[in-house]
């Protein structure tokens, strides 16, 4: 697939979704490193997660907008929110992070049949969305290991 220039991915992209990992990597690395304890760590990482989940489904509402023959995405879209919200009030951390992971997984399935973009963004954009996936996905994984 060829992209021009005006209609790829811009750059941003890439830069503020890798900016956005550092509170993923940091905050177990902080653990680690004995830089914080575990208990606030993980109150930091899990109440992170729900906001990138709580944007991410603002992706999906936004689609929804705009297409009308996708109109269960807009239900679907505040999925992220309510299971990010439920994991942060009602289970202990031990459970909420592997349910957020899991959500961040869900969530990038769902995209990758549903959502609806240009064809010139679609590759680069899933390329992107799959890189921070699996690193968000992976520093929930250690988040769990480092209590």
């Amino acid at each position: 697939m060829t992209q021009s220039s005006s209609n790829a991915l811009p750059k941003e992209a890439w830069y503020l979704g890798c900016a956005g990992l550092i509170p993923f990597i940091s905050l177990p690395l902080s653990v680690v490193l004995d830089l914080l304890s575990y208990s606030l760590a993980a109150h930091y990482f899990t109440l992170y997660s729900a906001i990138i989940l709580s944007f991410l489904g603002g992706v999906l509402w936004f689609s929804s907008l705009i297409e009308k023959n996708t109109q269960h995405m807009i239900y679907v879209a505040m999925l992220p929110s309510i299971m990010a919200w439920l994991a942060l009030i009602l289970l202990p951390i031990s459970f909420s992070i592997p349910i957020l992971s899991v959500c961040f997984v869900g969530l990038i399935f769902y995209e990758q049949k549903f959502l609806l973009m240009p064809e010139s963004l679609v590759e680069e954009y899933t390329r992107l969305r799959w890189f921070l996936t699996i690193v968000v996905t992976g520093a929930h994984f250690i988040m769990t290991l480092v209590d």
